[in-house]
């Protein structure tokens, strides 16, 4: 059975009509985003039949496309993936097993200082 992908998973482009047509078959890349394209309107390689797509992204290309699921081969769940919403104080980390744990940032104490300067100490 095929491993369900997710974001942050690392896949490998299989080889088909459209993708060795475009150079990308055999290309490894990262999953950043999944999509239903009747919604989204964006342009998808492989077969539209099925009203799914993956963002890819390639480094080495320095760009994105959108894939059929079944062009993708899981290669990875790109232990070590880091993502963090902005502001936030903790950011999420990508295990080996496909999990994600979260994980504190260490601050040097300036950003506590800013706070209390512009808000006041904090409430006991």
């Amino acid at each position: 059975m095929a491993a369900q992908l997710s974001f942050g998973d690392e896949v490998r482009v299989l080889p088909s009509g459209e993708t060795s047509a475009q150079g990308l078959a055999g290309l490894t890349g990262q999953i950043r985003g999944y999509t239903m394209p009747s919604v989204t309107g964006v342009e998808v390689i492989g077969h539209r039949d099925k009203d799914a797509a993956f963002n890819v992204y390639f480094e080495s290309l320095e760009r994105d496309f959108w894939f059929d699921p079944v062009l993708l081969e899981f290669v990875s769940h790109s232990p070590g993936t880091e993502s963090q919403v902005k502001g936030t104080s903790s950011k999420a980390v990508r295990n080996a097993d496909g999990m994600w744990s979260e994980v504190p940032l260490k601050t040097n104490g300036w950003l506590k200082r800013l706070r209390t300067f512009l808000f006041g100490p904090p409430a006991a």
